[in-house]
């Protein structure tokens, strides 16, 4: 959690809020958006669709995406739908929403966490890459025509709670 807060902090920074905190939301189970408190469980048993998440700066909303479990490997973490809404574009949200979403999936357990993006999608395409992902799939949506790309990062080789001979 402290990271987290860190985080929305770093991103306060830089959006230059001086006035408004960030604050993150998650949807609970009742499919309501609450403030987040100090657990993000996304469900490692996959027994739930996954959750969606938002930053707002008072009532605006500055950035949301979804996370759920692969369905069929409670191991992997599927990030998707992240979005920043426009006025906050080119001022480093994704790179930091992208962190706080690696810090989510370590906390709820995942080893790795999974991602598909268009490849017309520069920005999210310079994050991921900044960020540590690897790209592991290329393919034409049929159903889209979209160019998309599958992204992983590997959240063992990434994790500060680690043992040097723990693998």
């Amino acid at each position: 959690m402290d990271e987290i807060k860190a985080l929305l902090t770093e991103m306060g920074k830089a959006l230059e809020l001086k006035r408004r905190k960030l604050t993150l939301e998650v949807e609970n189970w009742q499919g309501q958006m609450v403030p987040a408190q100090d657990e993000y469980n996304l469900d490692p048993d996959g027994k739930s669709n996954g959750r969606n998440y938002r930053i707002k700066s008072g009532d605006m909303t500055v950035t949301s995406w979804s996370m759920q479990t692969l369905p069929g490997c409670c191991g992997i973490c599927l990030s998707n739908n992240a979005f920043v809404w426009g006025r906050y574009h080119g001022k480093g949200v994704n790179t930091i929403a992208n962190k706080i979403r690696i810090a989510i999936a370590k906390q709820a357990g995942y080893g790795i966490i999974l991602c598909t993006d268009r490849d017309e999608n520069t920005a999210q395409r310079k994050t991921l890459a900044r960020n540590g992902w690897t790209d592991i799939h290329q393919f034409e949506n049929p159903r889209t025509g979209n160019l998309v790309n599958i992204s992983i990062k590997n959240l063992e080789n990434d994790r500060e709670d680690r043992d040097e001979g723990d693998y």
